[in-house]
């Protein structure tokens, strides 16, 4: 009952309903809990509340408040524990189906993405490791938005990767911040990627002194 009557007043009052919908959030039932927020989600004023209920929140509540703020690319010093720990566990993920849940990592991905910080490089680090290409997209892109020069030992910790796509990325991103440990990568991408990529790859491997250097390539 009491869940209907928040979607009601939802419906009815729209973004006028945030001060009716918010003593909800303390709720005893979860369900009641889940229903507020869910309702909150839609509100464009209701981030403060919907911050505060990742913070004091856990399970799927706490899940879908923070799934909305990163939807509306919120991020802030208090979330900042939330998204990287959601990032973490996501990576751990094997199961498709899930699309919301998915589709709330994405966004999760890009939002700790243009946020550059360091909480959030180790967050999207762990996601490349995903078994799931869609997420090793996201945060391959969301690392390569981070300055050279704080991006460049992430990317190097991936330089073993067996996705193309992150492959080329790692090799370009380190030779773009004038990292010699792009050898290495670079190498691998003029001989397993193909087109531009591998013909980019070949002319910067050119570009080093090191190519004969064992030392090196082993310290690589």
């Amino acid at each position: 009952v009491r869940t209907a009557a928040l979607r009601a007043l939802a419906r009815l009052l729209g973004a006028e309903a945030r001060d009716l919908l918010e003593p909800a959030l303390s709720d005893a039932e979860p369900d009641v809990r889940l229903c507020a927020v869910e309702q909150l989600c839609g509100f464009e004023g209701a981030d403060d509340l919907l911050a505060d209920v990742v913070n004091r929140e856990a399970g799927e509540v706490r899940r879908r408040a923070l799934i909305a703020l990163a939807n509306r690319g919120v991020v802030s010093p208090t979330l900042l524990t939330a998204y990287t720990e959601f990032l973490l566990e996501g990576a751990n993920v094997t199961d498709l189906s899930d699309v919301a849940y998915l589709d709330g990592l994405g966004a999760a991905a890009r939002a700790l993405g243009q946020a550059n910080t360091p909480e959030g490089l180790i967050a999207l680090t762990g996601l490349v490791r995903s078994v799931i290409k869609r997420l090793r997209r996201i945060a391959i892109e969301g690392i390569m938005s981070y300055p050279a020069d704080e991006r460049g030992d992430a990317l190097h910790s991936l330089q073993d990767t067996y996705d193309m796509d992150v492959l080329k990325n790692v090799a370009f991103g380190l030779h773009e911040g004038g990292d010699r440990r792009a050898l290495v990568p670079l190498v691998r991408t003029s001989y397993e990627c193909k087109g531009r990529p591998q013909l980019s790859a070949q002319a910067a491997v050119k570009e080093y002194d090191d190519t004969s250097d064992l030392d090196f390539l082993v310290s690589c």
